[in-house]
């Protein structure tokens, strides 16, 4: 049975608009860390739409950092499930396209994957699944920036979640990594 980690960034007040990271080499090294210790990853449409328009070509470029490479590289390799009911047309390797409700369909992918399935973004899709107890462990990024924008963290969420705290660990840019283990 998959373990299910969600990891999203958040601006202090809330905002998870990918514009809104502080993406130095420490969030890459993290984040390709946390790829590489996934059996796959799973991504709402829309955050799968942000990061195939940057990362499948990223492992095979000399004008970015090493750090960044090594990411795309560590992404591209993953296996990687898309929530839409939408078609996939896509390049980008490995990628298998979850149809209906996915809280529906968590069952079935944590019985299909024995490791650590991981959420990337997906704010939407990480509310639903958090409210449904479907998450085990959340990662909240937080970047040390105050942003009007949408997404929101957890935005239309029915009731309070209580989350109980594993650790924090502070990056050197002042991103706060906060762990947190399933709803209490």
């Amino acid at each position: 049975m998959s373990h299910v980690i969600h990891s999203i960034n958040s601006t202090i007040n809330g905002c998870c608009d990918h514009r809104h990271v502080i993406a130095d080499e420490e969030h890459h090294v993290y984040a390709a860390d946390l790829i590489n210790s996934a059996e796959a990853l799973l991504f709402g449409r829309n955050t799968f739409d942000l990061l195939e328009n940057f990362w499948p070509s990223a492992a095979e470029r000399s004008d970015l950092p090493n750090y960044m490479v090594q990411f795309a590289k560590s992404i591209n390799g993953a296996k990687k499930y898309v929530s839409s009911n939408g078609s996939l047309e896509t390049d980008w390797s490995n990628c298998v396209l979850i149809s209906g409700d996915i809280r529906d369909n968590m069952k079935s992918l944590r019985a299909k994957n024995s490791g650590a399935l991981v959420i990337f973004g997906s704010p939407g899709m990480g509310r639903s699944l958090a409210e449904a107890g479907e998450i085990d462990e959340s990662h909240f990024l937080i970047q040390p920036i105050a942003a009007d924008g949408e997404p929101k963290l957890f935005s239309g969420l029915g009731a309070p979640i209580k989350l109980p705290l594993i650790d924090v660990t502070a990056f050197k840019s002042g991103v706060l990594l906060a762990r947190y283990g399933r709803k209490a």
